[in-house]
């Protein structure tokens, strides 16, 4: 059974995607046993660490100057 969404999104999970999903639930759940709250849990360079909510959702600006100067390269 082919499920769309999944096609969508890039097809199946690898172990690498089930494996960095355990790693950041587990990191998620001590976190929360420690009384963190207003976080959520990042990775960079393989490490895992916690970023302020309030940071994680800040909208981002687009530079759109350099990206029509992509799109019109590209096209």
């Amino acid at each position: 059974i082919a499920v769309l969404g999944h096609i969508q999104r890039g097809g199946r999970p690898t172990a690498t995607d089930r494996c960095l999903g355990a790693r950041m639930g587990n990191y998620a759940v001590d976190a929360l046993l420690n009384g963190q709250n207003d976080i959520c849990v990042t990775i960079k360079n393989n490490n895992l660490d916690y970023l302020p909510l309030s940071e994680a959702i800040k909208p981002k600006k687009i530079d759109f100057e350099n990206f029509y100067h992509l799109i019109k390269i590209l096209t």
